[in-house]
């Protein structure tokens, strides 16, 4: 159950991480491991504690960190050798306690939500929450009633316990201090980096002929969820094709999507995206690639002419960190919190203004802007530092 590769882990801090890897939501996973690879380029490093299942362990064992165990749950319970679980599951029976009970009593940390049976002996001080951001309070038209009202109860619980809890902005720290004004909770913020696969080497002439793409095109690497707003990017590939049939405009453009093609809210949107494509006579322009290899997609998105984020909601946008620590150009909605991210290599858009975006695509095709050099290694090791700072402050 246990894996220890650091013989004195009390010497370094204890850092507790809840990993669960999901492709409905892969931006979870990543920020899991994004904050492990941030860890990594700390000269004290903490000693970290994944507790997953045996299939998502593998995920964070190809990071390499030196100092880590590994505790299997399932259900929220330490899956013990089987005498362990059979002795626990008569004991429950007959004296309704295990004999077996190994859950953690001591860590600096233990992040994020950690609020299943297992993490029970925990003192609360050190259970951190995260809350990524409050899309149902602007949004609730794309949620069920039944979970705005989940996420609310879930954040007015947080508020009135006075628990600590993590946002992933300033902006969202904000609505949660708007929403509950007499809340008791130590808040922080935690703006994550990304840290990139070797991705490079790929062969982008080999990626451009699999993916049936042309020399020149954007690319727009979200996940099919309603909220991230694809039909204004085939609405503004809409508008300048009508400007080529009156002259108006010669280029061709294509626009490359990659993401999971579900939404379980909406489950009927990828099929309209589709069929919009279909009646505005679009498929030579639309390529939808599907949920692909992580390395192809950053390979793509660094050889693209620029990468598109038209998302009308947003906590952090893990596209907007792929752009920034591959320097390339981003055309942007402007929220605020892509205005919270990044304020170099980007043109801002209203999310809502199909003629908006059609312009800015058609200005950086024309004149391809000059990019402006950052080293995004600074980046993840903030990530890792403001991380620590936090511990210490609990």
């Amino acid at each position: 159950m246990v894996e220890r590769t650091d013989i004195a882990t009390n010497t370094r801090k204890q850092v507790a991480l809840i990993f669960d890897h999901n492709e409905n939501w892969i931006a979870g996973t990543y920020y899991i491991t994004n904050l492990i690879h941030a860890l990594n380029t700390l000269s004290e490093k903490p000693h970290i504690h994944i507790y997953t299942n045996a299939n998502d362990r593998k995920i964070i064992e190809i990071i390499n960190y030196p100092y880590i165990s590994y505790h299997k749950i399932i259900d929220g319970h330490y899956d013990y050798p089987k005498l362990k679980s059979i002795v626990n599951r008569v004991a429950m029976r007959l004296f309704k306690k295990e004999i077996f009970d190994e859950r953690p009593k001591k860590m600096d940390i233990f992040f994020p939500n950690p609020s299943k049976y297992c993490f029970a002996k925990i003192e609360e001080k050190y259970k951190v929450s995260w809350i990524p951001d409050f899309q149902e309070d602007y949004l609730p038209h794309f949620f069920s009633s039944q979970e705005v009202l989940d996420r609310k109860s879930y954040q007015l619980a947080l508020s009135e316990e006075g628990k600590s809890i993590i946002f992933s902005s300033f902006d969202a720290e904000n609505d949660f201090k708007r929403l509950y004004p007499n809340h008791k909770n130590k808040t922080f913020v935690l703006q994550f980096a990304v840290t990139h696969p070797k991705y490079q080497e790929l062969d982008i002439n080999k990626l451009k002929e699999k993916y049936q793409l042309p020399e020149k095109y954007f690319f727009a690497p979200n996940q099919f969820w309603k909220h991230k707003n694809h039909i204004v990017i085939l609405e503004a590939i809409k508008i300048l094709k009508e400007e080529q049939k009156t002259n108006q405009n010669k280029q061709n453009y294509c626009v490359a999507f990659s993401g999971k093609e579900e939404d379980y809210r909406n489950p009927d949107y990828f099929a309209s995206l589709q069929q919009y494509v279909c009646d505005n006579d679009l498929t030579d322009s639309i390529h939808f690639l599907g949920f692909i290899d992580r390395r192809e997609q950053l390979q793509l998105m660094n050889n693209a002419i620029a990468v598109i984020q038209p998302s009308l909601f947003e906590g952090w946008s893990t596209v907007v960190e792929d752009a920034k620590a591959m320097n390339a150009h981003l055309i942007c909605s402007d929220l605020k919190v892509h205005k919270e991210q990044t304020n170099i290599n980007v043109n801002f858009f209203d999310p809502h203004n199909a003629k908006k975006l059609a312009e800015r695509i058609q200005e950086i095709k024309n004149n391809q802007p000059k990019i402006q050099f950052c080293d995004y290694q600074n980046n993840i090791k903030k990530f890792g530092q403001e991380f620590i700072k936090i511990i210490n402050h609990l």
